[in-house]
């Protein structure tokens, strides 16, 4: 079913970070869904002949199909209400057209790679033919790139923050190609173009570090939305946490190189914890401004609360890999032992935490406050 609310004059294209938060939360569940399919080379490969052999009863393993069957169900139910979520904000943009556009792209990056891990995992035969579909994800992941860079010169306040967050998924996209690719000029392609992309990455934020940011929060009269954007923050930190950890497995898969978990341990450490320094001052700034109230109190509601619930799903995505990609990999914990799951179990709560943040914060636009 549709959302059908409409708020013409105060609709703003912020309202993208409720199906942002959306997405986000359906890749929470299909990294808990990842871990059944870690191989002995500690890399996760989730494609449809790696799902058919959960069906093969001759050789029953339920404790897996129960797994399998509820995080495939949370992971469905997010998925179609980030669907949802984006056709309600497309119904609601050409009713009411608004200059802020930079969030859009971001918001069509995020439902191209829930589309991509999606039709490889579910769709037949759909991977044996990845190497005549890559020409297509190269050209999306080009696009991306330019909207990325056209949003560097908007002035809005999110649009430095934006661009990181595009030029991120584009580096993911091209190291993502990197790793599943065949054909070796792919792989140096692939690479080259996901380098291009984080050398953007460091680029905007150098330049946000003199002017746009800084500038951008100074200017920012309002508590809340100086906390909205403290929150944006966390997950495009979480973002470029991935790109580094993408990057260094596009190193070990596509190009032959030496893994080095150790390095990973190091590189995704130092970004989480610069995302927790970053969360405090964000909650710091919060309980200042009222900004949790926003989401605990049913009387009240701004859309940048969302950004809290990315926030939260930033700091799950981080310590996913550290655990998997950093701890398992260099034998530090054994995968599934008892450490493992005390130390996973953190980051089922903070999920569980985004969850309810989002589902709460859906019912109060589109449930008592219906128009």
């Amino acid at each position: 079913m549709l959302y059908t609310r409409s708020l013409g004059d105060r609709y703003t294209p912020l309202f993208l970070f409720n199906a942002l938060a959306a997405g986000a939360l359906a890749l929470t569940f299909f990294f808990h869904l990842s871990l059944l399919f870690w191989t002995r080379d500690n890399v996760a490969l989730m494609i449809f002949p790696a799902l058919q052999k959960f069906f093969d009863f001759s050789k029953p393993n339920y404790l897996a199909l129960i797994w399998l069957f509820v995080m495939g169900a949370g992971f469905l139910w997010f998925l179609v209400d980030h669907v949802r979520l984006m056709l309600w904000n497309h119904k609601q943009e050409r009713a009411t057209p608004h200059p802020l556009r930079a969030i859009k792209p971001l918001s069509f990056m995020m439902t191209l790679l829930l589309a991509f891990v999606t039709f490889v995992f579910l769709i037949p035969g759909l991977w044996g033919i990845r190497e005549y579909l890559f020409p297509l994800v190269f050209l999306g992941l080009a696009l991306g790139v330019f909207f990325a860079f056209k949003t560097m010169t908007a002035t809005q306040p999110f649009a430095t923050l934006e661009s990181i967050a595009l030029l991120s998924f584009c580096a993911i996209g091209f190291s993502m190609i990197v790793i599943f690719t065949q054909k070796i000029a792919y792989v140096y392609a692939g690479h080259f173009l996901s380098l291009f992309c984080l050398a953007g990455i460091f680029f905007v934020a150098a330049k946000a570090c003199f002017s746009g940011l800084i500038t951008a929060l100074k200017d920012i009269k309002s508590a809340v939305e100086k906390a909205t954007l403290l929150w944006f923050c966390v997950p495009v930190l979480a973002l470029l946490a991935v790109v580094l950890q993408r990057q260094d497995l596009a190193l070990v898969v596509g190009l032959q190189g030496a893994r080095a978990p150790l390095w990973t341990i190091n590189a995704l450490a130092v970004m989480l914890s610069f995302i927790l320094f970053l969360t405090a001052l964000a909650l710091a700034a919060s309980r200042e401004s009222g900004f949790l109230a926003l989401i605990f109190k049913n009387d009240s509601f701004s859309v940048g609360s969302y950004t809290l619930v990315l926030g939260l799903v930033g700091i799950f995505v981080v310590g996913h890999f550290l655990i998997m990609n950093g701890l398992v990999t260099a034998g530090i914990m054994e995968r599934y032992s008892l450490g493992f799951w005390l130390a996973y179990t953190p980051l089922v709560l903070i999920q569980a935490g985004a969850i309810w943040g989002h589902l709460k914060l859906n019912a109060k636009l589109f449930g008592a406050r219906k128009a």
